[in-house]
C-alpha cells in the first residue's frame, strides 16, 4: 500500500513540476500572431492593403513548454495567390516545432479603384464626371481593377457599367502607349544602367507596364520588353 502511495505521490509531483515549466497559449493569441505572419508573407504589392480572416482554429488552448513562442508559415509549392485557401503554420518554442496547424483563411485586399458614379453605357468615354474612386476589396480581381490614372488616356467602355460597379479593365478600351507596327525606342538596361538604345518595330499593342515583343530588322532580332512610356520599351539584360 505504501508503495502505491509513493507512486501516486511521484506522479503528482512530476505533473506539478511539468506545469511549472509550461505555458498556456490561447487560440485568440495564436490567431492574431498567425494573421501577422501570413500578411508578412504576402506579395509586396498587396501586403499593406490586406486583411486576413481566419475561419477557425482547431484548438481553444495549447499547453506548450516554457520558452519563446514563434510562428513559421510553411513554404508552399504553388505560390499563386488565392483569396480563400489553407495555410500550414508551425508553432515553435525556442525554434523547435511543437504544433503544426492547418489554418483556413480568407484574404481581403482593399485598393482605391475606379468605380462608376452613375450608369455608363457601352462606348461611353470614362471621365471624372461619370466615375469616382472607392476603396474596394479586389482580392479576387487583382489583375482587373483600374485607378483614376487611366482617365488621362480617354478610355471608353466596352460594356454597360451599373452605378457603383468597379470599372473592370477587361471591358475598357484605351489608346495604347505602343501601337502595333509603330516605331519604338528600345532601352537595354543592366544593373539599372542604360547600356544601349536602338530603334525597333512593335509586334503588338502595349499599355504602360505591359510586356510586348519588338523586332529590329538591322540585327534581325526579336526582344521582349516592358512598356515604360509612349513608344518606349525597356529590355532588361
Amino acid at each position: 500500500m505504501k508503495k502505491i502511495i509513493r507512486i501516486i505521490t511521484l506522479i503528482i509531483l512530476t505533473l506539478t513540476a511539468q506545469q511549472c515549466f509550461a505555458q498556456n497559449l490561447s487560440a485568440e493569441t495564436a490567431k492574431s500572431e498567425i494573421e501577422r505572419v501570413i500578411i508578412s508573407n504576402l506579395p509586396e504589392n498587396i501586403k499593406n492593403d490586406a486583411k486576413i480572416n481566419i475561419r477557425g482554429l482547431r484548438f481553444t488552448d495549447l499547453t506548450l513548454p516554457d520558452g519563446q513562442i514563434t510562428y513559421v508559415q510553411v513554404k508552399e509549392h504553388d505560390e499563386r495567390f488565392f483569396p480563400r485557401t489553407i495555410k500550414k503554420i508551425n508553432i515553435c518554442v525556442d525554434g523547435r516545432i511543437m504544433q503544426v496547424v492547418n489554418v483556413p483563411i480568407e484574404i481581403e485586399v482593399y485598393k482605391d479603384v475606379l468605380v462608376a458614379s452613375e450608369p455608363i453605357t457601352r462606348d461611353q468615354v470614362l471621365s471624372k464626371e461619370n466615375t469616382t474612386t472607392k476603396s474596394v476589396n479586389v482580392a479576387d480581381r487583382l489583375e482587373f481593377f483600374l485607378t483614376s490614372d487611366i482617365l488621362k488616356k480617354d478610355p471608353t467602355s466596352k460594356k454597360m457599367f451599373r452605378e457603383g460597379e468597379m470599372i473592370d479593365k477587361r471591358f475598357v478600351k484605351v489608346k495604347p502607349d505602343v501601337v502595333l507596327n509603330s516605331e519604338v525606342r528600345v532601352f537595354f538596361v543592366s544593373n539599372d544602367a542604360v547600356m544601349i538604345t536602338i530603334d525597333a518595330t512593335a509586334m503588338s499593342d502595349g499599355l504602360l507596364g505591359e510586356y510586348i515583343k519588338v523586332s529590329n530588322k538591322k540585327y534581325n532580332k526579336t526582344y521582349t520588353g516592358k512598356v515604360i512610356g509612349e513608344n518606349r520599351v525597356l529590355v532588361q539584360i
